[in-house]
């Protein structure tokens, strides 16, 4: 038994702790598009106005197609580009709450790096209250 426990003491090892200063990698976010919308042109056409869109559009060249929406689909046309907004409103607030921890990582980064550069106070807490001791070079 006396044998185990000094075998097993014999398998300690030395664990090393270094304190040298930690380099963080920038986070390096591409810019995003701006984004620049194409002119729409929307024609209402009625009983009424028909032929006068019709003949409108023939004297352009261009063929007649109509797409067409009913006033409901047309409500969910205008709530769906609404919901996209606050969806891109959304994903701006995480990212700007991303750029801003990685930020403050930094800066704790370098905050923790300085500590570690200076040298420690023997008795901190007289060095607080009294200043820096001097020590006696006759010791």
């Amino acid at each position: 038994m006396i044998l185990m426990l000094l075998n097993s003491c014999a398998s300690i090892r030395e664990i090393k702790v270094s304190s040298k200063p930690i380099e963080k990698p920038t986070l390096e976010l591409p810019k995003a598009d701006e984004l620049n919308m194409r002119e729409v042109d929307w024609v209402l056409i009625t009983e009424k106005n028909y032929q006068e869109i019709f003949n409108s559009i023939r004297r352009t060249g261009r063929p007649i197609v109509l797409f067409g929406l009913t006033d409901k689909g047309y409500s969910n046309l205008g709530l769906n580009l609404s919901d996209i907004r606050a969806l891109i409103q959304q994903q701006q607030t995480i990212i700007a709450a991303y750029e801003s921890y990685y930020k403050n990582a930094d800066e704790a980064l370098d905050d923790a790096n300085k500590t570690l550069a200076e040298p420690k106070a023997e008795y901190p807490l007289l060095e607080k209250l009294f200043g820096p001791l001097k020590k006696d070079e006759e010791e």
